[in-house]
């Protein structure tokens, strides 16, 4: 695995931190439309302010939950793992499958399924609540194990950071 964990971190941190600003704006400006003095209905089937009140509601929610990934984040990626550790949030975990094509992932809480491009390698993030995530925890360096999804795929787990 030739890697930096930093830099995968600081990557994720990147994305994460534009996503936070993005659904940040978008609460912002459906807030702003739904107490805008135009947005008051004229009549029971003008929906336009509720309409944005829950859409200001759904961003503001987003952006909260950005903000809990980038916390829990944030303390993982001061976890130390080593090939005698077992896999857990916050190792950066390396697979190898029975077709000898060897992927990338970051295991954790939050953010899954979000690519993260580090040194043309691509390093996918999972959730230990995703079957793969589930699959992998407590496992260790040399363990391999069948794709929870696709049985015919055989994995091994072949680097840990």
């Amino acid at each position: 695995m030739n890697i930096d964990k930093l830099a995968v971190f600081s990557e994720l941190f990147i994305q994460l931190e534009k996503s936070f600003l993005a659904a940040s704006d978008a609460a912002e400006g459906a807030r702003q439309l739904a107490t805008h003095e135009q947005s008051k209905p004229e009549t029971q089937y003008d929906t336009v302010g509720l309409e944005a009140s829950y859409l200001a509601h759904g961003h503001s929610q987003r952006a909260a939950d950005l903000a809990n990934a980038i916390e829990d984040w944030k303390v993982l990626q001061h976890k130390v793992f080593s090939n005698e550790s077992s896999i857990d949030a916050g190792a950066l975990v390396e697979l190898i499958d029975s077709d000898e094509i060897s992927k990338m992932f970051l295991i954790g809480n939050y953010s899954g399924g979000l690519k993260i491009e580090v040194s043309d390698e691509v390093v996918t993030v999972i959730t230990l609540s995703s079957p793969l995530g589930g699959a992998m925890k407590s496992k260790q360096v040399g363990d391999e194990f069948q794709h929870p999804v696709n049985a015919k795929l055989s994995l091994e787990i072949t680097h840990l950071v």
